[in-house]
């Protein structure tokens, strides 16, 4: 997957830009900076930072739209010392923790434009999360390798504050008083509503990235979605359709007119590791079957540097990704350890009938909304895992023999109290396939904490083989009073509630707390679910 930065513009260009355009809107009176950042958790780099723009006071408005720009330039500037350290590291398992670190940032920068482009403080919050989640996954990385001294200037402790202070303007009190700030003050016209029309107008023009990427792994263009247009290609290995390889296809996406582009994959094994980055959006893939339209890789966590972000055999980045009929399989096998069959950081991304196969961390689904259904899911430990919201619907969950002596189902990574992320897993069946039974020794877990926060939601569902204890801790999180793991009527042997591990946030939850689960609320918005041509249940 390439991972150089894909924002379109230059940065320079970019503020630029974003200054003119805050220099206009003018629909509050300014009041004292100090005032603000008191608001903020980190209040002395708010002041010291947002004065570079703003000298003197600031309005609310521009306030708001500077805490977040100034996010993005330190992001932009962390994606140079990633590339630095790439260049200069020999060692192959350093240069990948690097690169999938500024994935991370790539994917962190992608989201806070987003923030910036839309016009509502709610739509804000949920990219701002996003991109926080990004840049711990990216300190996590930058933390494990051996250069110390670039550690903190690739995940500064100002880029991760900055963010934080972007995300307390746009989901606190501040918030609330600029609302309240904006009625009392009655001059809240169209000036500040064509500040974000300006941005959206220049961030879908094509343009050049900075030049900070490797050759071949950037710059990238960013182009407006539509649902309107379709664009309609075949990939075969006969030869029979426009294309031999998803590569190849991928390419001609790259290159396509605006609106969703269309891949028919034609039954066969495909051997690529595939990667859709972030700035390509709106991809279908639509296979022949699950079994007969085959995606396969054989990566695994230590193998030639290899880790388990890179391990993935198909990687999805772009917003709006949909996959039908398809098997994505990773073939390293029981012993390989982590070995991801679908890593996903595409938002709004959909898949029906589809296969995952692998054993260790198959689906690895990072900040964004993923909605799967009538999907088969193999695999041991932690085998759906990640900071992401995702609802699986009529799924199959087939349990393999792990290596270890633990199976476990789900390690969700919610690492924010406010968080939106979580999985939830309803009307579904968790089995045991023939390699596991009988059992013996051998103990299967709804899940484990792999987030202080983690939240994972059992409903409707047969549970085979689980056991009496439920969930089970994990050393990285050993506080299990502040997860949200929840049942609510489950069938099968598995589902007798009455050995549960004793955390008070582990819970059978009644009808009425059940209601509380619906696609939208837990998505954030189901308004996309629709256009993807995939039957759903609006209720959990």
């Amino acid at each position: 997957m390439a991972t150089g930065l894909s924002i379109l513009y230059s940065f320079p260009a970019l503020v630029s830009l974003l200054l003119s355009i805050v220099t206009i809107c003018n629909a509050t009176e300014p009041w004292n900076l100090t005032t603000w950042c008191r608001t903020t958790p980190h209040p002395s780099i708010c002041e010291s930072r947002v004065r570079l723009i703003h000298p003197d006071d600031v309005s609310l408005e521009h306030f708001e739209q500077a805490t977040t720009i100034l996010a993005i330039q330190e992001a932009v500037k962390a994606t140079k010392t990633v590339w630095q350290n790439v260049y200069n590291l020999k060692a192959e398992r350093e240069k990948t923790r690097w690169k999938s670190c500024g994935s991370h940032i790539d994917a962190a920068i992608h989201d806070l434009a987003t923030a910036i482009g839309t016009n509502s403080d709610d739509g804000r919050r949920d990219p701002l999360y996003k991109a926080l989640a990004s840049l711990a996954e990216c300190y996590k990385e930058s933390m494990r390798g051996k250069i110390k001294e670039n550690r903190l200037e690739v995940i500064s402790s100002h880029l991760y504050k900055l963010v934080e202070n972007a995300i307390a303007v746009n989901n606190s009190s501040t918030a609330l008083s600029m609302k309240v700030e904006r009625k009392l003050s009655g001059r809240q016209g169209n000036r500040c509503k064509e500040t974000y029309r300006q941005f959206k107008s220049i961030s879908q023009q094509q343009g050049k990235a900075p030049d900070v990427s490797p050759p071949g792994e950037g710059p990238y263009r960013i182009r407006a979605s539509s649902t309107d247009a379709k664009t309609k290609v075949v990939v075969a290995q006969d030869g029979s359709g426009d294309f031999k390889t998803i590569k190849e296809a991928l390419d001609a996406a790259e290159r396509r007119a605006d609106g969703r582009f269309l891949i028919h994959l034609k039954e066969g094994t495909y051997s690529e590791h595939v990667g859709i980055p972030s700035h390509l959006k709106d991809i279908t893939m639509i296979g022949d079957g699950i079994g007969k339209t085959i995606i396969t890789g054989n990566k695994h966590f230590g193998h030639n540097g290899i880790d388990t972000y890179t391990s993935a055999t198909f990687a999805v980045g772009g917003p709006g990704f949909i996959a039908v009929g398809i098997t994505f399989r990773n073939t390293a096998g029981r012993h390989g350890g982590q070995a991801v069959a679908l890593r996903s950081h595409s938002d709004q991304s959909a898949f029906y009938k589809c296969s995952f196969e692998s054993y260790q961390d198959t689906l690895f689904l990072f900040p964004g909304r993923h909605f799967f259904r009538d999907c088969d899911i193999y695999g041991s430990m932690d085998m759906i895992c990640g900071d992401s919201a995702a609802v699986f619907q009529n799924c199959n969950i087939l349990l393999r023999k792990h290596n270890g002596d633990d199976v476990v189902i789900t390690a969700q990574k919610r690492s924010e109290r406010d968080g939106g992320s979580g999985f939830v897993i309803q009307n579904s069946r968790v089995v045991l396939t023939e390699e596991l039974r009988p059992l013996g020794g051998v103990r299967v877990f709804l899940g484990r904490p792999w987030g202080k926060f983690s939240r994972t939601v059992f409903m409707k569902t047969y549970l085979e083989g689980i056991s009496r204890q439920g969930w089970r801790e994990m050393k990285a999180n050993r506080d299990g009073d502040l997860v949200y793991y929840a049942e609510f009527e489950n069938t099968g042997p598995g589902a007798d509630t009455s050995g549960r591990i004793k955390w008070r946030g582990v819970r059978v939850i009644d009808e009425e707390e059940a209601s509380e689960f619906t696609v939208e609320r837990f998505l954030q918005g189901s308004s996309w679910l629709p256009a993807t041509g995939i039957p759903y249940d609006s209720e959990l």
